[in-house]
């Protein structure tokens, strides 16, 4: 019991600091400094993640681009990639991340687009696959 009034008199702190921030604030400046902080933890969330994530998915597409210079989901995932590399709104960076998921499905280590998007030479594309997983899961390691 000593333990346990103990710990709530530790945490009253944080009480405090949500009355003082939140509770005496209105609505619009809840709603704003909740946004703000949401779009902080975007940050340190892709800070980490997003520039090897947007690297590999740069080379499996640029593969396919070499292969075929006039595959259109390639260009279209080649101009979103570029798009994102200058964003610097973090709400607009989730729109065209959400753009880019719409255009690439992602199964463990292997990017597969929704449309098969060379249908001759298949020999070709499963080793251009096969060696991006294999560089993939080299990097993941």
């Amino acid at each position: 019991m000593v333990i346990e009034i103990s710990k709530m008199i530790s945490q009253r702190k944080n009480v405090l600091h949500l009355i003082d921030g939140y509770y005496s604030l209105s609505e619009s400046e809840i709603t704003k400094r909740l946004f703000e902080l949401f779009k902080s933890n975007i940050k340190i969330v892709f800070q980490e993640v997003l520039p090897e994530f947007l690297t590999q998915l740069k080379i499996v597409n640029n593969k396919v681009l070499v292969y075929n210079s006039k595959n259109q989901l390639a260009i279209e995932i080649k101009s979103i990639l570029e798009s994102i590399k200058a964003e610097q709104d973090e709400i607009d960076l989730l729109r065209k991340l959400n753009a880019l998921r719409d255009k690439v499905l992602i199964t463990g280590a292997v990017f597969v687009s929704k449309v098969i998007f060379i249908r001759q030479n298949k020999l070709r594309l499963k080793t251009q696959l096969n060696m991006s997983k294999i560089s993939l899961v080299i990097l993941m390691k």
